[in-house]
């Protein structure tokens, strides 16, 4: 039924260079020399690295701060185990393994909704979902008629055809989501995924998976993605895991940006920076492309 591809393909060799140098050359940006350094050239509302070792405070290194921390059950949860191994993240990257039962809660659901607004993040998706498990929800609440500024990114089974699903409230007609035939997201493996929230109206959403611009593939769901509280939380619905729908894998460095809808060649940029090699290497790259460039305006 979903045979269709149509992918806007971003190659890794000029994802590389465009994406990085328009990063490294916007005046309001510092220097980008790995993933971090790239989100943060984004000035992110929230940054969550996820680098802890221990359960406790997950630190934000957003503009805006807001205290976060981990909940449910550590173990079989695990803080600190292995993140995205990629040249744009240090050898000892760490990531939270939510294994059905941890995640981690933002804070007031209310504080991560706006009508614009959008999601940076890393995930591994083993498969083996057991209703609809919650990479991020706020928890807000929107059914018909409303403007409430819901969202939600799910799992769901595999007893649907879809492999990622993202909400803007819980009617059939607020979702979209990409076939799993069209790109297979729970096969165990990071993949790198930005979506933004552009208003009310779910097809103005746009997704960017691996370098890869979705937004054309989206489709709906006949499913609707209820809520359960009040709080905002990575990797599970509920307060503490209080439900069937934790994260059976992991993630790493999440970042969000209320009041933003992040561009495609943006989202594009974030994954190019994962892909950067040293610091010494990543000057001589954009020094090569200022030169391709001046050389083609000659």
């Amino acid at each position: 039924m979903y045979s269709t591809i149509k992918v806007r393909p971003w190659p890794m060799k000029l994802a590389a260079t465009c994406g990085l140098v328009s990063l490294w050359l916007a005046p309001a940006y510092a220097a980008v020399v790995d993933y971090s350094s790239g989100v943060l050239a984004l000035s992110p509302t929230h940054y969550y690295e996820l680098n802890e070792t221990t359960k406790g405070v997950v630190i934000d290194r957003g503009i805006s701060p807001f205290a976060a921390a981990h909940e449910g059950n550590f173990p079989p949860g695990e803080v600190g185990a292995p993140g995205v191994l990629l040249p744009g993240f240090g050898d000892d990257n760490r990531a939270l393994r939510s294994n059905n039962a941890g995640g981690v809660n933002l804070g007031p659901g209310t504080s991560f909704a706006t009508d614009s607004m959008s999601i940076a993040m890393w995930f591994l998706a083993p498969g083996g979902v057991n209703v609809g498990d919650r990479l991020f929800t706020n928890n807000v609440e929107r059914l018909a008629g409303g403007t409430e500024d819901s969202f939600q990114i799910t799992l769901p089974n595999s007893s649907s055809p879809w492999g990622i699903v993202f909400a803007v409230g819980q009617e059939a007609d607020m979702q979209l989501a990409i076939p799993t035939n069209i790109m297979p997201v729970q096969d165990n493996r990071w993949h790198h995924l930005v979506v933004a929230r552009a208003g009310d109206d779910v097809s103005s959403m746009r997704v960017v998976i691996d370098g890869n611009d979705f937004t054309g593939n989206l489709v709906p769901t006949d499913a609707t993605w209820g809520t359960t509280g009040s709080n905002a939380h990575l990797g599970m619905r509920a307060d503490e895991g209080g439900s069937d729908h934790n994260h059976n894998g992991s993630i790493d460095d999440t970042a969000i940006w209320l009041n933003r809808a992040l561009t495609v060649e943006e989202a594009q940029g974030l994954y190019a920076a994962a892909q950067i090699p040293e610091p010494a290497a990543v000057s001589l790259l954009a020094l090569g492309a200022l030169v391709m460039v001046r050389r083609r305006r000659e």
